[in-house]
């Protein structure tokens, strides 16, 4: 039984073969006439319609709405702009012919040519004799006309006669393309009702197994677009071999796109090959996830969690990536931390940053200020021009206080029309500066006329049982100091030598 299975296998394989050959030399053969078909076609109507086209701009630039006709007003009118438009043909003219004659023509189709040329030539000279006789003497445009005539019946004649040259070749041509059409369209169906029982015969042969196996092609590409995490395989030389539907959504790429690229063309910062595919093949069957910048089509950058798992197959180590997509979960942790309105820091937030960073300034004897920033009589904007106004007035306050600040200082909306900025390794003559600044130039940028009435808490060195607490007092402290000089200004709070809590 199993022999009679195994010789059945042989000769189906043999079968396959020579029925694939078989279809391969016709399909060739069936090509190869398809293709000179065409390229004789294509070359044939090419040369017809350039040719044409030539002709029609020779007319053009000779006959009576080019030279010819500029030639003549010039006769009749004796005007220098029909001279001078009559020049500009002639260069036309020359090119066209010269155009013409590169096209390969026939010996009566260069005569009629040369007759075209030669008639041509007599009207040049006659417009430079028209141009002698008009400036050295007057004489009459009928006298003119009479004295500089020309005979163009044989340039007519050479024209009908190329007209229907390249007709007659363009019919030929057609005539031609029409038998080889014919001759491949046999060949075509000929080699169709030989292949028809074949096929038929082949695809009952193999049929049971190709709907077996599309069904679990089908299965596995069905779990493997189930995850929404995007899936993408690899082999060591970072080449992708396969990705599901949640990659070409996180990409952007179509499913063909992605499989011509590497992974370093979408996360360009990792390196699998060199770092983590080394450390898999070492042993180490998964490697945890690591969060990076990925690279969407549009040049985008996206936050994604990557995971490596290495797999091992017949043909080596495939290389399996789970990423997973970041930007919701920031989104939620920046609306956690952010205040809705201004785009600053929110309390919680700002309060956090502030603990972390009077840490910092005690462990690394760091310089540290703090900004309490308030909006001086918000109430009254409130109540007289509305809530909305309002509003806008304390977007205006975070846009200025964003754009005033560096890069390295934090920005928190503590609550209601009071803001804090946070500044690292900030003396606290510095920040005064910095506070004074922004009372100064906020007055100019509010479009509500408001001013900010500042306190200042600055260290230069900080306790180790001093706190974010005591900050926020004593900078409060030095805010209704300048509410209490008048508003409109900065005070930096100047606490008493023995409050000082330095570390030895």
């Amino acid at each position: 039984m199993n022999r009679r299975i195994f010789l059945l296998i042989i000769a189906l394989s043999i079968f396959t073969v020579l029925v694939s050959g078989s279809l391969v030399y016709w399909s060739a053969v069936l090509n190869q006439s398809i293709s000179s078909f065409h390229q004789s076609w294509q070359s044939d109507s090419e040369v017809s319609i350039k040719r044409a086209a030539l002709l029609a701009e020779l007319e053009r630039s000779l006959g009576y709405n080019g030279f010819i006709h500029h030639f003549k007003n010039y006769i009749l009118r004796q005007q220098n702009v029909y001279y001078d438009t009559a020049l500009l043909d002639v260069e036309s003219t020359n090119n066209a012919i010269v155009k013409l004659r590169g096209l390969g023509l026939t010996e009566q189709e260069d005569a009629a040519l040369d007759a075209i040329q030669s008639t041509f030539d007599n009207y040049t000279h006659m417009l430079a004799v028209a141009k002698s006789t008009t400036t050295s003497s007057n004489i009459t445009p009928t006298m003119m006309d009479s004295l500089v005539k020309v005979d163009d019946a044989d340039a007519e004649a050479a024209f009908n006669f190329l007209r229907h040259s390249i007709g007659a070749q363009f019919s030929l041509a057609k005539q031609q393309q029409a038998t080889m059409f014919t001759q491949t369209q046999a060949l075509a169906s000929y080699g169709t009702l030989l292949f028809i029982p074949i096929m038929l015969l082949f695809a009952c042969l193999n049929i049971a197994t190709l709907i077996y196996t599309l069904k679990l092609l089908k299965e596995k590409r069905r779990l493997f677009n189930a995850t929404p995490d995007a899936i993408l395989y690899f082999d060591r030389n970072n080449k992708l071999k396969d990705v599901n539907q949640a990659c070409t959504k996180l990409f952007g790429y179509k499913h063909h796109e992605l499989l011509g690229m590497r992974v370093g063309d979408l996360i360009p910062q990792h390196r699998f090959a060199e770092e983590e595919c080394g450390q898999a093949g070492a042993g180490d069957p998964q490697l945890k996830g690591k969060k990076m910048l990925a690279l969407h089509q549009s040049g985008s950058k996206l936050p994604v969690d990557v995971t490596i798992s290495t797999v091992s197959v017949s043909k080596g180590d495939v290389y399996i990536a789970v990423i997973r997509d970041l930007r919701q979960e920031q989104e939620l942790r920046s609306r956690a931390e952010l205040d809705f309105l201004t785009q600053v820091k929110n309390r919680r937030k700002i309060e956090v940053v502030l603990r972390e960073e009077v840490q910092r300034a005690i462990r690394y004897h760091r310089s540290l200020s703090l900004l309490v920033v308030d909006i001086d009589y918000f109430k009254q904007l409130n109540d007289s021009a509305g809530h909305q106004d309002g509003d806008t007035a304390l977007k205006e306050v975070g846009q200025f206080l964003t754009e005033q600040a560096r890069p390295s200082d934090h920005i928190g909306r503590w609550g209601g029309d009071e803001f804090v900025i946070i500044c690292p390794e900030t003396a606290p003559d510095a920040a005064l500066n910095f506070a004074d600044r922004l009372v100064h130039d906020f007055l100019r940028f509010s479009s509500y006329g408001l001013t900010f009435s500042i306190g200042v808490a600055g260290y230069e060195l900080i306790g180790e049982s001093f706190n974010h607490q005591r900050c926020f007092e004593e900078a409060d402290m030095a805010l209704y100091e300048s509410k209490k000089a008048g508003r409109n200004q900065a005070t930096l709070y100047i606490a008493p030598c023995s409050s000082f809590d330095k570390k030895a």
